[in-house]
């Protein structure tokens, strides 16, 4: 009785173990479904896995790569000691940052783009000059800077007023006689050819003095045949030792046609631009020159044979300024009437506004791709920790 019931145990088991591994139709179908939906899963994760791999060939730039490149760069401007900007159209500036790890000198970094779409955002460091982004599309920097104003004295220079300089209207002795020298390029030396008065600046000097600058001569001249043809007039420093005139004016000249003035003695005004002597007590010489052998002009000048010595001095050269002689024989003896008008420069001070920039933040920009409608951007603002003093505004 008992070996029964344990044989039909023992044949049900056998039963529920053959039907445990086997498989119904209806589990086979589900179970294919399932796989099928699993595969074009996986399928589609690989082509958009595919997708997202740069192609050499089309020149594309990863965005990882240029957010690394602006990452980089802000990196470097956030400890900048020092920034200088590069000049347009090349976008770019260099930082000085300090030193890192064992290395006690400070590092010079220099970013730079050409400002071409296309062409690579470049970066030297320590020297050795490496693209740092391919295919750069666009590249900007915008520069927020602090500006300080501060109130200074500095050394400076003024000019006084127009004032005489010096002038010779007559002797104070003696008997004088009016003469007319003939204005010719050349001559005899002693009645016409090239005129020379000498002076030594005067008027008001004021301390200190560096420079002379004469502005206007006055002299009488006219027009002694109804002709005409051009004459100078300069300003030349006077020779070393000597009443005669150097060889190159001061400045520019004045010309003058003769055929313009009357037949009689007229004040006349000649005026020069850059006519400055570096020295306030410099001796000079107006030099007046012919430029025909004929004289259509004359200059009014004096004689005195027993005139007192003064810091006047004429002269007069029939040879183009070779040789100089007094036209009376002597020193003293002869004197172009004249007035001569000029500004003194001299030292001052002032009080001027400096204005001082330092460096507090800079926008990044930059795009980087085949062209600039598929490039991939990154945008940033850095904020500079040292601020820098930079250049303004």
């Amino acid at each position: 009785m008992s070996a029964l019931p344990r044989l039909h145990r023992l044949r049900l088991a056998a039963g529920l173990a053959r039907r445990a591994r086997a498989f119904t139709l209806i589990e086979l179908t589900v179970s294919s479904v399932i796989l099928v939906i699993l595969m074009a899963a996986v399928a589609s994760a690989i082509v958009l896995a595919s997708r997202a791999i740069p192609d050499p060939s089309t020149g594309a730039t990863p965005a990882a790569d240029v957010h690394d490149a602006a990452a980089l760069l802000s990196n470097d401007l956030q400890y900048a000691l020092s920034a200088t900007f590069d000049a347009a159209p090349t976008v770019g500036l260099t930082v000085t940052l300090p030193p890192r790890g064992a290395d006690p000198n400070t590092v010079t970094v220099h970013y730079y783009w050409s400002g071409t779409p296309g062409d690579p955002l470049r970066r030297v460091f320590k020297g050795a000059d490496a693209v740092l982004l391919p295919n750069c599309q666009s590249f900007s920097l915008a520069y927020d800077k602090l500006r300080v104003d501060t109130q200074q004295t500095v050394s400076t220079t003024a000019t006084t007023a127009e004032q005489t300089l010096a002038s010779f209207s007559t002797y104070s002795g003696g008997t004088t006689s009016t003469k007319n020298w003939a204005i010719t390029s050349t001559g005899t030396g002693t009645t016409g050819g090239w005129a020379s008065q000498y002076f030594v600046p005067g008027g008001i000097i004021p301390a200190g003095a560096t420079a002379v600058t004469v502005t206007k001569v006055q002299l009488n001249v006219d027009n002694s045949s109804g002709g005409g043809s051009n004459f100078t007039v300069g300003i030349y420093p006077a020779q070393s030792g000597s009443y005669a005139p150097q060889s190159t004016p001061l400045g520019t000249q004045a010309t003058l046609n003769s055929g313009t003035l009357s037949t009689s003695y007229a004040a006349t005004n000649f005026t020069f631009s850059g006519a400055t002597a570096s020295t306030a007590t410099q001796p000079l010489c107006i030099v007046v020159k012919g430029t025909s052998t004929t004289a259509y002009g004359q200059l009014k000048y004096f004689t005195n044979n027993t005139a007192a010595h003064d810091n006047f001095a004429m002269m007069g050269s029939g040879d183009s300024g070779t040789t100089w002689v007094y036209p009376a024989g002597a020193l003293d003896k002869q004197d172009i009437p004249f007035t001569v008008w000029g500004t003194y420069t001299y030292p001052s001070t002032a009080q001027q506004t400096v204005s001082t920039y330092y460096l507090r933040s800079v926008a990044v920009a930059l795009a980087a791709g085949p062209n600039a409608n598929s490039a991939s951007r990154a945008e940033t603002t850095v904020q500079v920790l040292n601020q820098p003093q930079v250049t303004g505004p």
